[in-house]
This record gives C-alpha cells, sequence and structure tokens, in this order.
C-alpha cells in the first residue's frame, strides 16, 4: 500500500482491498484509519516498530 498524498492529518491511499482512492485520517503516532467510499471497508493500520506495520481490513456487510 503507497501513501500518495499528504497533509498534516489526512492522507490519500489506495484502498487495499478494492484499490481504489481513499482519504484516511492520520494520529500522531503515525497510525490511520479511515472508511473505503467505494467498497465500504474500514482501514486501521498501527505501526508497531521501524519494520513491522499491522493493517486491519473489516469488509462490510452485504
Amino acid at each position: 500500500m503507497e501513501i500518495l498524498r499528504s497533509t498534516k492529518k489526512d492522507i490519500t491511499i489506495h484502498c487495499p482491498e478494492c484499490l481504489n482512492y481513499m482519504k484516511v485520517k492520520r494520529a500522531e503516532n503515525g497510525s490511520y484509519s479511515g472508511k473505503c467510499p467505494v467498497c465500504k471497508a474500514s482501514v486501521f493500520s498501527k505501526n508497531h516498530s521501524e519494520r513491522e506495520r499491522h493493517i486491519k481490513i473489516v469488509k462490510a456487510a452485504q
């Protein structure tokens, strides 16, 4: 997953589920979370160390 554009609190990424663009909110500790407007998947990411990042994807019920 690549970060495309960065501002102070919002970043634009590719959704890991459907690969469309989505905006996520970035926290001060480097983690971010957001919801894809296309597939409605929720994405949560947290850095545990310099080399390890955990990403959780929750699919919307259909």
